[in-house]
């Protein structure tokens, strides 16, 4: 898979996001693996969805799919949810990575948050990887009405090996990696 096509994979999703939340108000999580038979789409049923909203379940089910990805001999993995982003502001940037920081860091931003150090908003999040590459596309959307007004778009190329978290499928999977998380913006 090249860079290019995950880019346009990508921009397909954000799209039929942005349908799913203008005509159902919500958009379910997708989850692709891309192996010898080419991309497999797996939905999680919708009663699981909540499970995305727990730092332990979630460690439980990309676990699972790092399994999964093995099994099926996978080169390429795409996530896609709509979710809370934290955006870090000011006074957030004077304090992250600190003791403080990863103290009050709670996966739902609200102790973040109640201290000024993040502002939260809607995104739909997709990350896509391969064996070398990953690109994490944060595409911000607000609410109008019956409609979706997309915000900025951040999309972010990394190496594999600089990628940690639970959503890491490829390279090395030892847990000291797949426990970090990712900075918010």
């Amino acid at each position: 898979m090249t860079r290019n096509e995950l880019e346009l994979l990508a921009n397909r999703i954000i799209a039929a996001a942005k349908a799913s939340l203008e005509l159902q108000s919500e958009f379910d999580p997708v989850f692709m693996f891309h192996g010898p038979r080419g991309w497999v789409f797996e939905p999680m049923p919708p009663e699981a969805r909540v499970l995305l909203n727990d730092g332990k379940s979630k460690r439980v089910i990309f676990g699972f799919f790092r399994e999964l990805v093995k099994k099926m001999r996978c080169d390429a993995v795409l996530f896609a949810t709509d979710m809370w982003e934290g955006v870090m502001t000011e006074e957030g940037t004077k304090h992250y990575n600190t003791a403080a920081w990863k103290e009050n860091h709670d996966f739902g931003f609200v102790k973040l948050q109640k201290l000024g150090w993040v502002k939260v908003r809607e995104a739909i999040t997709i990350t896509v990887q391969t064996e070398s590459d990953v690109l994490i596309v944060s595409q911000a959307y607000q609410r109008l009405n019956d409609c979706i007004q997309l915000l900025d778009c951040k999309r972010r190329w990394l190496d594999q090996s600089a990628f940690g978290g639970r959503q890491k499928m490829f390279g090395d999977l030892r847990e000291e990696n797949l426990g970090s998380v990712m900075p918010c913006d």
